[in-house]
């Protein structure tokens, strides 16, 4: 017999499938809350044993963290102990020191959380070159606009005579919202800035999702995992990239833009780029690198990636075996490589301040005892 409509019968199985409906989402809240509170709180207990290395910034997206002090143990590495000055500096000079200025700036492998204090690239330069008066300042994930901006933020305070710009395989992928986005290799599931049509605008390259993770921390995981699995299943957008691909083209202008632009504004300093390949770079990565040296008044070091695969070829490590990260002698490698570039073009020399450029009689530019400094050790 047909219930009419509206009456209890016929209403009675509808409220009971909207409160199950109404049940199953509670229980979804409740259960992402728990988890949420629980992930807090093991960041809260952890956070006086290990703090952050880095922590977030509404300009930059984020920074390194300042005032660390901390010692641990790194997988493929070993112990280290890792310190930051007041304003998250791997390494802080006196900036008063009547010396040639050279500030170091970059990503991951200048912020070098794998290797301890005074054992990066960047304090080998100023252990084999007493003219040179080093500052580093680097922050895993950054792209180039990012390291611009950082520039920006601190050369007023430095004042330095030479900016070292070390360059990555992945900036190509970080300075576009399309690239990173479509990237399950190079995505760092942050909030960053992005130069678009000659503005800076702040975009999260995992979409709606990228909007939750910004506030919790559960989302945040699941960003990742969802990076991760994607990767493993349907590869990388680092996979189709090849010169003259429509996109990579568009990075790689962003890329020129920002980093002319920054040599255009400080006309007066030397600019020097290095790139920190991986161990098998692709062949796009080469030719992004290879056309960024192209801008003028830029610099580029060269040599770094050969003298590494010497290294590995003679049975050394220099990385951290799953991670492509240099260990204390690739470091090592890597900063005499750069200091031969330095001075074999006279680079520190020409930018000796007026007090201390004079050479000592019969010395060429560029001549250094210093040089043949060992980098096999």
């Amino acid at each position: 017999m047909n219930r009419p409509a509206g009456s209890p019968d016929a209403v009675r199985p509808v409220r009971r499938r909207a409160f199950r409906v109404l049940t199953v989402v509670v229980s979804v809240i409740v259960t992402l809350c728990a988890l949420e509170l629980l992930i807090r709180a093991g960041y809260y207990f952890q956070h006086p044993l290990r703090p952050p290395q880095s922590i977030l910034d509404r300009q930059l997206g984020w920074v390194s963290a300042p005032g660390l002090e901390i010692s641990y143990d790194k997988k493929g590495y070993g112990p280290v102990n890792y310190s930051t000055d007041a304003h998250g500096f791997r390494r802080a000079g006196d900036t008063g020191a009547e010396k040639v200025r050279l500030f170091a700036i970059g990503d991951s492998t200048t912020q070098a959380i794998q290797v301890s204090d005074g054992k990066t690239y960047f304090d080998h330069l100023a252990d084999n070159d007493e003219r040179l008066e080093v500052f580093a300042y680097g922050v895993g994930g950054y792209g180039p606009l990012q390291h611009r901006l950082a520039l920006e933020r601190h050369i007023d305070r430095i004042d330095p005579q030479i900016v070292l710009w070390q360059l990555c395989a992945n900036d190509l992928i970080n300075s576009d919202f399309v690239l990173e986005s479509r990237s399950n290799r190079s995505n760092n599931h942050m909030t960053r800035p992005f130069l678009e049509d000659g503005r800076i605008v702040f975009r999260h390259p995992d979409g709606w999702l990228g909007s939750l993770a910004v506030l919790s921390y559960v989302f945040r995981r699941l960003a990742v995992l969802r990076g991760s699995i994607a990767k493993r299943t349907v590869g990388s957008i680092e996979n189709e990239l090849e010169p003259e691909h429509p996109d990579l083209e568009r990075a790689l202008a962003t890329m020129k833009t920002v980093i002319s632009g920054a040599i255009r504004e400080e006309p007066d300093r030397v600019f020097v780029a290095l790139n920190a390949f991986g161990n098998d770079p692709r062949e796009f990565e080469r030719y992004v690198f290879d056309e960024l040296c192209e801008i003028p008044e830029l610099h580029c070091v060269t040599g770094i990636e050969q003298r590494l695969d010497e290294a590995r070829a003679a049975g050394l490590v220099v990385d951290g075996g799953f991670d492509a990260h240099w260990n204390e002698r690739g470091h090592a490698i890597a900063g005499q490589t750069i200091l031969d570039y330095l001075q074999t073009r006279g680079l520190i020399d020409a930018s000796l301040p007026s007090f201390d450029r004079g050479l000592e009689a019969g010395q060429e530019v560029g001549d250094s005892t210093l040089a043949t400094a060992p980098i096999f050790r």
